[in-house]
C-alpha cells in the first residue's frame, strides 16, 4: 500500500487530501481549511486516472464525485456535487504544514500521519479567562475554536520541567479529543459527521500523576448515543499513561473466570461489604443497577481513576443503564490494595493528596 499527502485547491477553496492505493482500490479523506472535519473517501485507479467518491453522505445528500488525472506529485481534475463542477489542483504540503511548531515541540504528537499532522497544526485554542485549582496547582482553562472543546492547562504550581511536560501531555489529550471530532466514525444514513462530545477533567495532580476522569459520547444510530466513562493516569517520570494491567503485580490475579477474574472479585466484594445499599435490588435509589451481577454479566474492571482517596473503579453497563456507571461510593483506599499492586507504584500513591 502507497500513500499520498496532498494540499491544494478545489475552486479557490484550500483543501488538504490523503489517499492509501492498494492495487486499483483506493481510500483516503480529504478536508477544507477552514473548516476541519475530514470527509471520507473511496474510489479505484484506473486507465491513469483516480476517481473518488465521497463515502457515507446522508441519503438526501448528492454525493461528492473527485475525477483526477493520476500523477503522484501533481494530480489535477475535477470535483463534482449535483450540477457544480469546479477545478482541483493538488501538489506536496510544505514540510511547515506537516512538521508544525506544536508537532515539533511536543513529544506525544510524533506518530500521527501527515495529514493528521497538518490538522493538528491547524488546532488553535481561546482562552475562557477562566482558572482553578486542584490539589494547589493553577489552571487556565481553554476552548478549541473549531469545534468548541474546552480544556485546562497548567498556569503555576509545578516545578518548572513538570510544568512543560504536563502541559504537553493535556496539549496531546485536548488534540486527541479534536481530532476525534473532525474525523468522527462514519454513520451511513445519517451523516458523515456523527455529533463528538466530551468532558475532561483533571482529578490529582502531583510531582508524579496527572489524573484526568474522562467522558465522551458519539451517536452511531439507534435510540441512544454511545458513551464511555474512563480515567487517565499519566506516570510523569516515566512519560506515560499507566492503566491496571500496569499496576498489577500478579497477571494470575486478571485471568478470567466465568464470575471475573481474582482482583475484580476482590473488588466486588469490598464495594458489597462497605456500600450493602448499593447492592439491594429492592433499593429504588438504585433504578435499575444492578451491581450484585456486574461481573458475571458485563466482565471484569479494567478501567480506573487514581485519587486523593485511593483506586476509583469504573463500570461499565449497556448504554441503556449509563446511569448506573459512575457511582460516588466506587473507590477503594490503596492500603486495602496494597498486596495486588507492584511495590514500584504502590510508593508512589503517597504523593495522592499531598
Amino acid at each position: 500500500m502507497k500513500e499520498y499527502t496532498y494540499s491544494g485547491t478545489i475552486g479557490t477553496a484550500q483543501i488538504y487530501l490523503s489517499v492509501s492505493i492498494e492495487e486499483n482500490y483506493v481510500s483516503g479523506h480529504y478536508f477544507y481549511k477552514s473548516q476541519l472535519i475530514s470527509i471520507p473517501l473511496l474510489g479505484q485507479l484506473k486507465n491513469g486516472k483516480l476517481l473518488l467518491n465521497s463515502d457515507f453522505y446522508p441519503e438526501d445528500e448528492e454525493l461528492e464525485r473527485f475525477e483526477l488525472i493520476w500523477d503522484s506529485i501533481h494530480p489535477s481534475g475535477t470535483w463534482k456535487k449535483g450540477d457544480k463542477t469546479l477545478t482541483i489542483k493538488l501538489g506536496k504540503p510544505t514540510q511547515t504544514d506537516i512538521y508544525n511548531t506544536k508537532v515539533k515541540n511536543n513529544p506525544f504528537l510524533s506518530e500521527y500521519d501527515d495529514i493528521t499532522k497538518i490538522q493538528i497544526g491547524l488546532f488553535k485554542l481561546e482562552s475562557l479567562d477562566s482558572v482553578s485549582y486542584t490539589d494547589g496547582v493553577k489552571l487556565r482553562h481553554f476552548k478549541e475554536t473549531h469545534t468548541g472543546i474546552t480544556f485546562c492547562r497548567i498556569d503555576s504550581g509545578l516545578v518548572a520541567p513538570l510544568l512543560t511536560k504536563g502541559n504537553y501531555f493535556l496539549e496531546a489529550e485536548h488534540i486527541s479529543h479534536f481530532l476525534a471530532y473532525v474525523f468522527p466514525t462514519v454513520n451511513p444514513g445519517h451523516s458523515y459527521y456523527n455529533p463528538y462530545e466530551v468532558s475532561l477533567a483533571i482529578r490529582s495532580i502531583n510531582e508524579t500523576w496527572l489524573t484526568i476522569d474522562a467522558w465522551s459520547s458519539a451517536y452511531y444510530g439507534g435510540a441512544h448515543s454511545e458513551t464511555h466513562s474512563y480515567g487517565i493516569n499519566f506516570h510523569f517520570p516515566s512519560s506515560k499513561t499507566v492503566d491496571l494491567m500496569d499496576l498489577i503485580q500478579s497477571k494470575e490475579d486478571l485471568e478470567e473466570h466465568s464470575e471475573g477474574d481474582k482482583f475484580s472479585q476482590f473488588v466486588m466484594h469490598y464495594f458489597e461489604f462497605a456500600n450493602p445499599d448499593a447492592f439491594d435490588e429492592k433499593n429504588p435509589d438504585n433504578e435499575g443497577c444492578n451491581y450484585a451481577d456486574y461481573l458475571s454479566k458485563y466482565g471484569s474492571f479494567r478501567t480506573i481513576l487514581l485519587t486523593n482517596e485511593g483506586i476509583y473503579f469504573y463500570f461499565h453497563f449497556p448504554h441503556f443503564r449509563q446511569n448506573c456507571e459512575s457511582p460516588e461510593w466506587a473507590t477503594i483506599p490503596y492500603e486495602q490494595l496494597k498486596s495486588f499492586i507492584k511495590p514500584e507504584y504502590y510508593k508512589t500513591f503517597a504523593s495522592f493528596g499531598n
